[in-house]
């Protein structure tokens, strides 16, 4: 993996550098594969660190928004 991605948020699935609602929408454009993530995004995109994108990951990002987690 390159370290590049050590350097972002969790669960910046868009790589804007901050964790909103629009990352929890980009990895669930991801799920539904209307989109294919990169390797860094997909590397943050697994929030759960479960090795796999799913919409559990997008519920983590918006419980975190919520702070819930």
């Amino acid at each position: 993996m390159d370290t590049k991605a050590y350097d972002k948020i969790p669960g910046d699935a868009n790589l804007d550098g901050t964790l909103d609602i629009s990352d929890a929408t980009e990895i669930q454009r991801h799920c539904a594969t209307f989109i294919t993530l990169g390797k860094i995004a997909s590397h943050l995109a697994d929030v759960n660190r479960d090795g796999t994108i799913s919409i559990e990951d997008a519920t983590k990002v918006q419980r975190i928004l919520a702070d819930l987690d």
